[in-house]
C-alpha cells in the first residue's frame, strides 16, 4: 500500500490493459505503479502517459526486484499467463489472470499451488459472471425446480478477420494463444456454460482450420456428456457473418424435466413448465436490461471487467470471494483443451477432475 491504495503491477499493456487501467481508475481504491510491455516501448510510454505510470520496464522480473506491489494483473498473450503468474505469487503478489487461466493443463495446478503456498488470491477475469441474469439462472438451476437437466446446446458465432490475425506476431498461433476460437476468443461463453450447466464428463470433438491463414483452429464441433448425465452439443467459430449479440458473441440452451433456459440475444429467458401433459409455459425474462454487442474484439462489455477488477480489490482488502477464483475457473480451459486432445486422437477423451 502507499498514499492509502494498492500499489498494481500490469503486466501487458495492449487493449485489454486500457480496460484494466480504466477498471482501477474507476475504482479508486488502487492505482498502477508499474507497466510490463512486449516489444513496443513506445507504445507503453504513451500508456504509462496516459495512466500516470511511474515505471516502465519489459522485464516483469524488474518489477518484483523492485518491490511495494500488492496485486498484479496478468493481460499477456495466454500462452506465458503461467510463467508471471508463478513468479508474483512466490513474490507474496496477489495475481488477477486474464483468460484463459493458461493453455497448458499441466501449468495450471502449478500456478493455483503458488498462490495457494504464499497465501495469495489468484483470480480469472470471467466478466459473464458478473451478469445478473445469469446468476438468477443459475440460483434457479441449483435450487433443482426445474428438475433433471436432460440437454445443453452452446454456440460462440463470432469474427475475426485476416487483418485481425496479421495485427500482430502471436494472434492465431499456437505458441502465443494455444489455440483459436474456442480457447481465445469462446472461452468466455464457455465458461458460462459450466457456470450454468456445471462439469462436462467426456467430449469427442472435431477441430478445423477453414478459412483463415493461422495455425489453430476458426471452426470447431463437439458431443458432450456432462457431469449431471445430461447431453450437450458445442460448436465454435470465429468465421460467422451473423455473430451472436450477447456480449460475447455466445448463446447457451439448457432443456430440463419442467423448463429450459436461454441465454441468447442479449438477455436471459426461463420458460418454465405449467403442465405435465401439454406444451403449457411461463415466460420470464431473468434480465433488467437487455445489450447487444458486436463481435469485434473492442466491442466487449467493459463494465462487467471493471466489476471484476473492483470484485478483486475487494478481495484483497476485505477477504470477499472472488467471482471466478482460479481453482473454479480452470473448469473451461480444462474442456477447451480435452476438445482439442479429442479432435487429435479422433476419439472420445475424459475431461479431468481436480478438487475445488
Amino acid at each position: 500500500m502507499k498514499n492509502g491504495k494498492l500499489q498494481v503491477a500490469l503486466i501487458g499493456c495492449g487493449m485489454i490493459g486500457h480496460g484494466h487501467a480504466e477498471g482501477i481508475a474507476r475504482d479508486g481504491r488502487a492505482e498502477i505503479a508499474a507497466v510490463v510491455y512486449g516489444k513496443n516501448r513506445t507504445a507503453a510510454e504513451d500508456f504509462a502517459k496516459k495512466y500516470s505510470i511511474p515505471f516502465v520496464t519489459n522485464d516483469y522480473r524488474e518489477v518484483i526486484a523492485r518491490g511495494g506491489i500488492d496485486v498484479a494483473i496478468v493481460a499477456t498473450p495466454s500462452a506465458y499467463h503461467a510463467e508471471a503468474t508463478i513468479a508474483f505469487a512466490n513474490a507474496g503478489v496477489h495475481v488477477l489472470c486474464e483468460k484463459p487461466l493458461d493453455v497448458e493443463i499441466g501449468k495450471m495446478p502449478a500456478m493455483i499451488d503458488a498462490a495457494e503456498k504464499n497465501n495469495v488470491l489468484l483470480g480469472c477475469v470471467f466478466p459473464n459472471r458478473t451478469r445478473e441474469d445469469l446468476i438468477r439462472a443459475k440460483k434457479i438451476i441449483d435450487s433443482g425446480e426445474l428438475g433433471r437437466m436432460l440437454m445443453v446446446e452452446f454456440q460462440y458465432r463470432g469474427y475475426r478477420s485476416h487483418s485481425y490475425y496479421n495485427s500482430s506476431g502471436w494472434k492465431g498461433t499456437k505458441a502465443g494463444d494455444g489455440g483459436g476460437c474456442l480457447i481465445n476468443q469462446g472461452s468466455h461463453g464457455i465458461d458460462a456454460l459450466v457456470f450454468l450447466a456445471g462439469g462436462v464428463k467426456s467430449v469427442c470433438a472435431v477441430c478445423d482450420t477453414m478459412a483463415r491463414k493461422i495455425d489453430v483452429e476458426d471452426a470447431a464441433c463437439a458431443l458432450l456428456e456432462f457431469d449431471s448425465g445430461a447431453h450437450g452439443t458445442l460448436m465454435g467459430t470465429t468465421l460467422s457473418h451473423f455473430p451472436e449479440t450477447n456480449s460475447e458473441c455466445e448463446r447457451i440452451r439448457i432443456e430440463f424435466e419442467c423448463g429450459t433456459v436461454v441465454y441468447a440475444d442479449g438477455k436471459t429467458m426461463l420458460y418454465k413448465s405449467l403442465s405435465d401433459d401439454e406444451l403449457k409455459v411461463e415466460e420470464i425474462c431473468l434480465t433488467d436490461k437487455i445489450e447487444s454487442f458486436g463481435a469485434n474484439p473492442e466491442d466487449m462489455d467493459m463494465a462487467a471487467h471493471y466489476a471484476i477488477v473492483s470484485n478483486f480489490i475487494d478481495g484483497v482488502l476485505d477477504g470477499k470471494e472472488l467471482i471466478a477464483p482460479a481453482r473454479d475457473a480452470r473448469r473451461a480451459v480444462d474442456l477447451v483443451l480435452s476438445i482439442y486432445e479429442s479432435a487429435e486422437k479422433r476419439a472420445w477423451v475424459d475431461v479431468p477432475k481436480f478438487h475445488m
